[in-house]
């Protein structure tokens, strides 16, 4: 047997095959790490599904149409980058002709959302496309995905400003100028050289956390000044804290090369996209630029969520009340002894957009204050977050011929109802859900100043005062819950009108009282000015006299707690 002997290798044949397999690695759609060149070897947990060097723009864009391992990043950032322009011309044609008050400054708020996101989402398309083109190519890219990730996060920033200090112009250029120069420093660090390399790849996570770890400032400040509520309806605040966990997240994910590092090879195709820092933070696009519409809202939105009860509103100012609540957003419960008038009031809200239920009946009633408070409960998914104790009427008379039952009813009307009105409801004030509570009760001038011939009246005014401070005091250190008063002086309503014109209320009992001032309307016959007591020389309307109470339900009164607020058009002052 011979034995066969290999042939010695030329120095041409060895030449030979290696450019064979050069030409190999250069013609195949995809390599191995181990054929990448130096410059294209970044993560080695990723070991398949490499496109080689193309040294062609074409031949990199036209890898589009083939499975790599750069495809699920591509696809993943073009298509939202794409879908962002597309909605934010779809939301532009909506909105504007929707909102009269829109302004140039929510336009612009909303343009540098949407351009941040559709530039940052685009350049990383771009970037993860042309990375396999060269060296330079490929270093360059990079630098453009970086710039991107701190234009949206200065995008994304720039609204929540705008929004969150609406009301505070020098705040939202202080804070606009950090970003600003955050943003700029980031950007001019990530373009330097050293910075491209893997080594430096926790130190550019880290830098871009910082920057968006800013925001915290602002928030912070936000929630001092504001609350934290009215901050979730000023700037989205959970979205906003989502975002910014999204951020830290993803960039934790890039930094430590997870998943691929748990099973190299395995997620070289599927799930290596995790590992771009702010690729999951731009799915919350689409929420995050709902939340920002909703901004636009925020004029009529002022009790966006929150529930009402409301006695008294079947008309006059309670149902004015009830109106203007409905209006700013807040779910009303609309409560009267008149059932037909509460339903009536109920009816039209919900037929103009709003949220309202009737409950009937008369605040006399203990069993029916225990059943209002059950309904709203329901009605508000479990929470109560208003109380306006509106109910009441007069029954006059001088001292010395007033009857018990005048006295009492009227105590029990305007201080016996409210209280217990109350007191069935502080299961629903007394908790701490960061959600704003307000306790609403209606007195009178006359109940601060005294006046003839309503001794009852004016002592029951009086007091519904000493009970809003006293709720104030048990209820606000532990559970932020405002009590207020609100002291109305001479408003149009059946109490003030004329009594020939017939108003009257029914007592438990059956009795009819009348209601009104006699002669009311008719010119002074003295010939003296009309209402010359009063320095506006008109009475308020019910609108005017509910428009209070908004006020002080609203975010606007946030600091106020405990006070008597006189709606009197300058009377007794």
């Amino acid at each position: 047997m011979t034995t066969r002997q290999r042939k010695k290798a030329t120095p041409d044949t060895i030449a030979e095959k290696v450019i064979k397999a050069e030409g190999k690695v250069k013609d195949a759609l995809v390599v191995l790490w181990d054929d990448l060149p130096s410059w294209q070897q970044d993560n080695h947990y990723i070991i398949s599904g490499y496109r080689p060097a193309s040294e062609s723009f074409a031949k990199s864009f036209g890898s589009l149409g083939y499975l790599h391992n750069e495809s699920v990043n591509i696809f993943s950032h073009l298509i939202p980058s794409i879908g962002s322009v597309v909605l934010a011309i779809a939301l532009y044609r909506v909105v504007v002709p929707r909102y009269e008050s829109i302004t140039q400054g929510d336009i612009l708020a909303f343009a540098c959302f949407f351009a941040g996101a559709a530039f940052c989402l685009g350049m990383s398309a771009t970037y993860h496309a042309i990375s396999n083109h060269s060296h330079v190519v490929a270093r360059f890219g990079n630098k453009l995905d970086y710039v991107g990730i701190v234009f949206l996060i200065t995008g994304s920033f720039i609204p929540s400003i705008y929004y969150g200090f609406y009301c505070h112009p020098h705040l939202q250029r202080t804070y606009w100028t950090m970003i600003c120069t955050l943003g700029l420093g980031c950007a001019t660090v990530s373009i330097f050289e050293k910075f491209r390399t893997p080594a430096w790849r926790p130190y550019r996570a880290g830098m871009f956390v910082a920057m968006g770890l800013s925001a915290v400032f602002p928030v912070l400040h936000g929630v001092q000044v504001y609350g934290i509520q009215d901050m979730r309806d000023r700037i989205g605040l959970i979205w906003l804290l989502t975002q910014g966990a999204l951020y830290i997240l993803g960039a934790g994910i890039y930094a430590a090369r997870w998943p691929e590092r748990t099973a190299p090879g395995k997620y070289d195709i599927w799930g290596t996209n995790l590992s771009s820092p702010y690729h999951i933070p731009s799915y919350t696009m689409a929420s995050r630029a709902q939340q920002i519409a909703g901004h636009l809202n925020w004029p009529k939105g002022m009790l966006a969520g929150q529930v009402a009860i409301i006695t008294g509103s079947g008309q006059g100012i309670g149902a004015e009340a009830a109106r203007l609540f409905a209006n700013e957003g807040a779910k009303v419960v609309v409560a009267d002894i008149d059932a037909a008038k509460a339903a009536d009031v109920a009816k039209k809200i919900n037929e103009s957009g709003g949220s309202a239920i009737s409950v009937a009946g008369d605040v006399l009633d203990e069993n029916y204050l225990k059943d209002l408070v059950k309904k709203a409960a329901e009605f508000g998914n479990g929470k109560i977050h208003i109380i306006v104790n509106n109910a009441g009427f007069t029954w006059d008379g001088v001292i010395h011929k007033m009857t018990d039952k005048q006295w009492e009813t009227m105590l029990a009307v305007h201080n016996t109802a409210p209280f217990k009105l109350v007191r069935a409801a502080a299961p629903y004030f007394r908790v701490k859900d960061g959600e704003p509570r307000n306790i609403i009760n209606i007195s009178s001038t006359s109940g601060v100043h005294g006046n003839a011939g309503q001794a009852n009246y004016a002592v029951g005014k009086a007091g519904i005062v000493g009970l809003t401070k006293v709720i104030a005091k048990e209820w606000g250190p532990a559970f932020g819950v405002r009590a207020n008063t609100i002291a109305f002086g001479h408003i149009a309503t059946r109490l003030t009108q004329a009594k020939e014109k017939g108003a009257f209320v029914t007592t438990p009992d059956g009795e009819k009282i009348a209601l009104g001032i006699p002669g009311m309307g008719e010119p002074p016959k003295d010939g003296s000015v009309a209402f010359a007591d009063i320095p506006l020389r008109r009475p308020g309307s019910p609108s005017e006299g509910a428009s209070s109470i908004l006020a002080v339900a609203s975010p606007l009164f946030s600091y106020v707690s405990g006070q008597t607020i006189m709606v009197t058009g300058g009377r007794n002052m």
